[in-house]
């Protein structure tokens, strides 16, 4: 997903703005942030942005997959 991401970054970008702090000397751009560590909770929200239909079913199956792999 991140590897798609990049390609729609300025998209992206409109609907994650500010900055992401990595420590106490360095900052990113939240959406350069986002691209680079693409979590599990923003892949719905990232393959909506992109629009791809196909995408969205894709990340409906990992999602499904992930949450019943899980162990406690």
């Amino acid at each position: 997903m991140a590897g798609l991401a990049i390609d729609y970054r300025d998209e992206l970008a409109k609907h994650y703005p500010g900055t992401r702090r990595l420590g106490p000397n360095k900052v990113v751009d939240r959406v350069d942030w986002l691209i680079a560590v693409m979590p599990s909770s923003r892949l719905r929200e990232v393959a909506s942005i992109i629009g791809d239909k196909e995408l969205r079913l894709y990340v409906e199956i990992a999602l499904i997959y992930m949450s019943s792999n899980t162990t406690v």
